[in-house]
């Protein structure tokens, strides 16, 4: 009897070896099941981070130019790795147009270029001349307010 209860003993401590080598295998090759489930779960968390950002910020169909510039700026406080996915859930008309015709033409650009385009296409010149003179304009009445002697500023 005493010889069964050892080879039992001996049996017990051989299957608790390969269970706790199978535990090791198992932390080292996850199921695939749950390698798709994590990345679902990964996925899911980015989408609800994008969608609390695009709430964060008004819609923009880059028809007013100092709208567009706004939203830019309100743009740009979002994180790198979400502005073109928020973008693509606040911007409409005209400029989500543009915006998606430029990607397609030139999938691999990064945000910056992007927004460069968008703003060359969405704020014409006459905008941009306005805003020079409007600084210029400020520039010169901060001149006056403090006595600063007046000089020819060159933009």
């Amino acid at each position: 009897m005493a010889e069964h209860q050892e080879a039992l003993l001996y049996l017990q401590r051989e299957l608790e070896e390969i269970q706790r080598r199978l535990a090791e295998m198992n932390q080292q090759q996850q199921h695939p099941a749950a390698v798709v489930f994590q990345n679902h779960l990964l996925r899911d968390r980015e989408e609800r981070a994008v969608s609390r950002e695009a709430q964060r910020i008004s819609q923009c169909d880059g028809e007013d130019a100092s709208q567009l510039r706004r939203y830019f700026k309100d743009l740009s406080l979002v994180g790198v790795e979400q502005r073109i996915d928020v973008f693509r859930q606040t911007a409409s008309g005209p400029l989500r147009w543009e915006c998606e015709r430029h990607l397609t033409d030139h999938p691999l650009l990064g945000w910056d270029e992007i927004e460069d385009h968008l703003l060359k296409a969405f704020i014409s010149t006459d905008h941009q001349d306005r805003l020079k003179e409007d600084l210029r304009r400020a520039t010169l009445n901060q001149f006056r307010r403090f006595g600063i002697p007046m000089i020819k500023v060159w933009y």
